[in-house]
């Protein structure tokens, strides 16, 4: 059967190697990159120059973060996509938390 329930069998993720799985989270990302990078070129496409040219610093401010909002939520995919891969390493999770209670530990000193 090849309905969603293969992707999410064991055999599925047991047939790609190391390499393959790093490769689709590297291209996921690089996934991410271009579509950002497409949203902030059709933004400029459709802007008119009039007001761009007026305001160009804050224009490029609102490029900037059109930019890191397209790509942290294109990145939503290839960060699942990774962490599903590393859900059966013990030590990928116990150093996470403890870099996660190290962060934690900080927020007093804030």
């Amino acid at each position: 059967m090849w309905g969603f329930h293969f992707f999410y069998s064991e055999h599925f993720t047991a047939a790609m190697n190391k390499t393959t799985k790093i490769g689709l989270v590297a291209a996921g990302f690089v996934a991410a990159l271009a579509g950002a990078g497409a949203a902030v070129g059709l933004h400029e496409w459709l802007t008119r120059d009039d007001p761009a040219q007026s305001g160009s610093g804050m224009y490029a401010f609102g490029d900037l973060l059109l930019f890191l909002g397209g790509f942290a939520f294109l990145s939503i995919f290839p960060t699942t996509l990774a962490l599903y891969f590393l859900r059966g390493s013990e030590r990928f999770w116990n150093l996470f938390s403890l870099f996660s209670l190290a962060l934690a530990a900080t927020a007093p000193l804030a």
